[in-house]
């Protein structure tokens, strides 16, 4: 059987904190969330218990 692995990564964000104000602005195109950070977070955060479901892992 052969087998394949892939391997994905983002190696480098960079800061999105506005270095003037010291926060993070509301960045439009994460819509319908504040930023970038709290998306990737939000979308990442929800899809660990659907993957387990599928393996079958908790």
């Amino acid at each position: 059987m052969e087998r394949f692995i892939c391997i994905h990564g983002h190696f480098y964000q960079p800061p999105r904190e506005n270095p003037w104000l010291e926060t993070v602005e509301i960045q439009d195109s994460a819509y319908p969330y504040h930023d970038w950070n709290e998306r990737i977070t939000a979308e990442t955060s929800l899809n660990l218990p659907v993957q387990a479901a599928v393996r079958g892992t908790k």
